[in-house]
C-alpha cells in the first residue's frame, strides 16, 4: 500500500512541476503497476504557442506579421523570410538602426496580396476589433511591435514576439500605444486566435488543440 501511495505522489508531483525544457513525454509508475505516460510541453513552448518569436533586435515587426499570416491566415511563412524580403525592399541601414516601420510592413503585406493599412482608432473602439492586428507600443522609450489579439473589459491580449502570449491592463496598454492599428486583410478562410495568455497547471498535454 505504501508503494502505491508513493507512486501516486510521484505522478501528482510531476503533473504540477513547472517544466522548462523537459522531454515531450514523461513515464512514471502508476498506482496499480505499469507505467503512465504524460505528454508535456515546456513553459516556453506553451507561452509561444501560435506566436512567431523574434530572433533579431530589429525584427519585432516581421515576427508580428509572420504570426498573423501563419496562424490567422494559415499560410506558412517564417520571420526570416519576411526580414529578408523587407530588407530587399527597404533602406537596410535605416532598418538596422531603427527597425522596421509600418511602411515596411505595408510594402511586404501588399506584395503578398494583402490589403494592408494603418488606422487610427479610439481606445473605446478596441473591443470592436475582432481580428488580430499589429500595434506599436512605447515602453519607457523602447518601441516594440506586437500583435493585439483582442480586448475585453479592462484587459488586452497580446502575442508578443519577445515574451510570447501575455495580457495587459487597458490603462497600462494605453500609456504606450500610439492609437494606430495595422490591419492586413484578404479574402481567405481564417482561423481565430483565442485570447488565453498563460499555460495551465498542471502542465498541458502536447497534443491538445492549443492554448491560443
Amino acid at each position: 500500500m505504501r508503494g502505491i501511495w508513493i507512486s501516486v505522489a510521484v505522478f501528482i508531483l510531476f503533473s504540477f512541476l513547472p517544466f522548462g525544457g523537459y522531454p515531450a513525454s514523461l513515464e512514471v509508475r502508476g498506482p496499480f503497476g505499469g507505467y503512465l505516460r504524460k505528454e508535456v510541453v515546456s513553459l516556453r513552448e506553451a507561452r509561444f504557442r501560435k506566436v512567431v518569436p523574434q530572433r533579431y533586435d530589429f525584427s519585432c515587426g516581421a515576427a508580428s506579421l509572420a504570426t498573423i499570416i501563419k496562424y490567422y491566415y494559415g499560410q506558412e511563412v517564417s520571420e526570416r523570410e519576411i526580414v529578408k524580403e523587407m530588407l530587399e525592399m527597404g533602406d537596410r541601414e535605416k532598418i538596422r538602426e531603427k527597425g522596421f516601420s509600418l511602411l515596411d510592413l505595408k510594402r511586404y503585406a501588399s506584395s503578398k496580396g494583402f490589403v494592408a493599412n494603418g488606422y487610427r482608432i479610439k481606445a473605446k473602439d478596441l473591443p470592436k476589433v475582432k481580428i488580430p492586428v499589429i500595434v506599436l507600443l512605447n515602453t519607457r522609450g523602447y518601441k516594440h511591435f506586437v500583435v493585439l489579439k483582442g480586448a475585453d473589459g479592462d484587459e488586452v491580449f497580446l502575442a508578443d514576439p519577445t515574451v510570447g502570449n501575455r495580457s495587459l491592463r487597458m490603462e497600462e496598454f494605453l500609456k504606450g500605444w500610439n492609437g494606430v492599428i495595422f490591419v492586413g486583410s484578404r479574402k481567405a478562410r481564417t482561423t481565430p486566435l483565442p485570447r488565453e495568455t498563460r499555460p495551465e497547471a498542471p502542465i498541458v498535454q502536447a497534443q491538445r488543440q492549443g492554448l491560443m
